[in-house]
């Protein structure tokens, strides 16, 4: 559900009143923006990133078991 208008206001300067320092993952642009508008903590990309991450070290590490995984023996 979207906050009204003064409500996003309201919850925007309660957020920057509070003072917390930007981190890249946790607390981003869209963080605030959708604790503003939506009244949640969250940033889709941050995640979608990390999932990213994730995602690529584990196929990496599958790889380098299934082809590297041999002492060329």
């Amino acid at each position: 559900m979207f906050n009204a208008s003064l409500k996003v206001i309201e919850v925007g300067l309660k957020e920057i009143l509070r003072g917390e320092s930007y981190k890249p993952i946790s607390y981003n642009c869209q963080t605030f923006t959708d604790t503003a508008c939506n009244n949640e903590r969250k940033s889709a990309d941050a995640t979608k990133w990390i999932e990213r991450i994730l995602f690529g070290s584990a196929a990496l590490i599958v790889l380098g078991a299934v082809f590297g995984g041999g002492n060329g023996r």
